[in-house]
């Protein structure tokens, strides 16, 4: 017999969930995206050949493609000039 497949869960239902059964304003957290995105378009640096870039916003590091955001990570702390 085989063993049972385990489950996998897609992150548009994980999105969904947040929404709906958390209350997370998911379009507000969008038009917060939009808005870091936005603030610091000269602070974009290219990360390889991909025309991915980098946006470093006041809370986040953002990677876009082409005006778009694909990935969000925390904004990294910097003191006496090395990451924390």
């Amino acid at each position: 017999m085989t063993a049972p497949k385990e489950i996998e869960v897609t992150d548009h239902a994980i999105l969904r969930w947040l929404e709906r059964l958390m209350g997370v304003d998911v379009e507000a957290a969008r038009a917060a995206i939009i808005r870091e995105a936005g603030r610091a378009p000269q602070a974009a640096c290219a990360l390889d050949n991909t025309g991915r870039y980098k946006v470093l916003g006041a809370k986040a590091e953002l990677v876009m493609r082409e005006h778009v955001v694909v990935t969000v990570m925390k904004r990294r702390s910097f003191v006496k000039g090395r990451p924390e």
